[in-house]
């Protein structure tokens, strides 16, 4: 059984359909490390534990550390394996000494791929990434309503540091298909950053 994010579906079921076990999918919505990490050590365990005792081998955990929101989840009945990443960009890019040598290179990079850009409900009418870490695109609507469109985009600022430690963009391309309109939103994205 796996439990993943939704960012990483393409991956996991083209990893589910290569495999010769039997393997039960089950993908959790996008941007649970923003919850927080008690709440989404929560959902996690809670996914875990639904998984009944003898109904499978192992449940493969389709998260990395993830703001520490993985950090504790504990096999109960049956055995967990959790990659050792820090994010799910180590786990697009394969290994940790990959994601090293790119953080290391240009530690200013915003990462995107066809799995972010399919999933992501915090999009808001001024574009992905706008409100990082703010939370859900109705906490957004809650600030634009109580200060205005200008005010809620500066407050979104000052309180997750918007986008401004950035200069340049890399899209994550698996080579599973259907990610042209995520370049191009990428493409798009890095040009209004100038990055």
């Amino acid at each position: 059984s796996v439990i993943a994010c939704e960012v990483i579906a393409r991956e996991i079921w083209q990893a589910a359909a290569r495999s010769d076990a039997v393997v039960d999918v089950t993908l959790l919505e996008q941007g649970l490390h923003g919850i927080g990490a008690g709440p989404m050590r929560e959902r996690l365990q809670e996914a875990v534990d639904s998984v009944p005792p003898g109904s499978c081998d192992l449940v493969a955990l389709g998260y990395a550390l993830c703001s520490r929101g993985a950090e504790g989840i504990v096999a109960r009945g049956v055995p967990i394996a959790i990659p050792r990443a820090h994010d799910c960009v180590t786990l697009l890019m394969g290994s940790r000494k990959r994601y090293s040598r790119e953080f290391e290179s240009v530690p200013g990079t915003y990462y995107y791929s066809a799995g972010w850009h399919e999933r992501d409900r915090s999009k808001t009418a001024r574009g992905a990434g706008a409100t990082p870490g703010l939370g859900t695109d109705e906490d957004y609507r809650k600030y634009v309503e109580l200060y205005g469109e200008e005010n809620a985009a500066f407050i979104a600022e000052q309180l997750h540091g918007g986008l401004r430690h950035y200069e340049r963009m890399v899209f994550l391309e698996s080579g599973l298909g259907g990610e042209g309109p995520a370049r191009e939103a990428a493409r798009e994205e890095a040009l209004k950053h100038g990055w």
